[in-house]
């Protein structure tokens, strides 16, 4: 049901949009990108749970960007994280850009949550990738958890933030295999060693819609990733693009 609403309120936007030929200028020059992603999580030690993910993400001029986003644990019946950040890509054609994303990661079903401030850096180039920043990571309790502006905590942490990668394209770049080590998702920031290794397909459709299907698997934070496995996810998505 939830997911069958999401997928209607993405058709209507797309329908409002495409009404607006009289936009101006600086509208017209604006990508949207606006995304559905149901997830299945296996956690060693808490189990399986499902998530749906919504998120959407704006660029103008191919330089300045912005994304948000929002996740719901439907096991739990509790916020799972959402965020929202924002950026300077391919800073005069270099390939480099910086951002800045705060993002919160509420359990309330434990009664904290992890607010994060992370402002990081990024190079691209002919499909590689590297992300390197720093987690300015508080955790709170109490009535608290659920904003994500609060830091008044004495529990305080400064982690690195980090992401390199290669992505693979085929059939005229319309489909993408990227193979990606981080210790970061686009709602998940994790300690120096909660690394994962993710496999990320997406095929475009057409010029509107893409499909994705995401496979991580996440370590508990030490190096030897084969001995202390910590969770598996699977994800499968589709974006809207206008």
């Amino acid at each position: 049901m939830r997911i069958s609403l999401a997928l209607f309120l993405i058709l209507t936007a797309r329908a409002v949009f495409a009404q607006g030929t009289e936009n101006p200028v600086i509208l017209q020059e604006i990508q949207f990108k606006l995304g559905v992603s149901p997830e299945f999580v296996f956690n060693r030690t808490l189990g399986g749970k499902s998530l749906l993910k919504a998120w959407i993400y704006a660029q103008w001029k191919d330089t300045v960007v912005f994304g948000a986003g929002y996740g719901l644990d439907m096991t739990h019946g509790f916020t799972d994280a959402y965020y929202f950040g924002a950026g300077w890509k391919n800073i005069f054609g270099s390939g480099a850009g910086v951002y800045l994303k705060f993002l919160s990661d509420p359990s309330g079903e434990y009664g904290f949550a992890a607010n994060s401030i992370i402002p990081y850096a990024e190079y691209r180039i002919s499909g590689f990738h590297i992300r390197l920043g720093v987690n300015f990571r508080f955790t709170v309790t109490g009535a608290d958890i659920w904003n994500i502006f609060y830091y008044n905590t004495p529990i305080t942490e400064k982690q690195l933030y980090y992401s390199v990668g290669y992505a693979f394209r085929f059939f005229g770049d319309k489909y993408t295999l990227a193979i990606e080590l981080a210790n970061h998702e686009r709602m998940f920031a994790g300690n120096f060693g909660n690394y994962g290794i993710y496999l990320k397909n997406a095929y475009a459709l057409d010029d509107m819609f893409d499909i994705s299907l995401d496979i991580g698997v996440i370590n508990a934070g030490s190096i030897a990733l084969s001995s202390v496995f910590y969770k598996l996810k699977i994800g499968m998505g589709v974006a809207l693009k206008w």
